[in-house]
């Protein structure tokens, strides 16, 4: 194996995380009490969601995996009473790094993944003047 050139080493460094500060922490323990959901804080859960198909990364500060609506809006209104941004989080399929952002990101996928209602739509109508 051969060692690490200085260009290897700054990339290494680029794509670690964040330290996390006592302001973040106290941020995933609010999510925690506020969700019945999963709040993912880890290392490596928030690298998952650090890039998209973009060139960029940013690792956002927590991941909510809400199970029902109320803890998306219960995430939501942690984050706004922590000033925070939020971001909701599709299929991570950005190619300009739309996904990502130092942020709680929700991630609706995993738990609310049905349809509850069908609101059938009208029939088409013809117009005449």
């Amino acid at each position: 194996m051969q060692p690490l050139r200085k260009t290897d080493a700054a990339m290494t460094e680029m794509f670690q995380p964040p330290q996390a500060s006592s302001t973040d922490e106290q941020l995933v323990a609010r999510l925690r009490a506020a969700v019945q959901g999963e709040v993912l804080s880890d290392p490596v859960s928030r690298g998952l969601y650090a890039t998209d198909a973009s060139m960029f990364q940013v690792w956002p500060l927590a991941v909510v995996l809400p199970r029902r609506r109320k803890d998306a809006l219960a995430a939501m209104r942690v984050a706004a009473e922590a000033s925070v941004a939020i971001l909701p989080r599709g299929g991570g399929t950005s190619l300009s790094g739309q996904t990502i952002n130092r942020a709680v990101v929700i991630d609706a996928s995993k738990h609310m993944n049905r349809l509850l209602e069908r609101y059938p739509l009208p029939p088409p109508r013809i117009m005449r003047r």
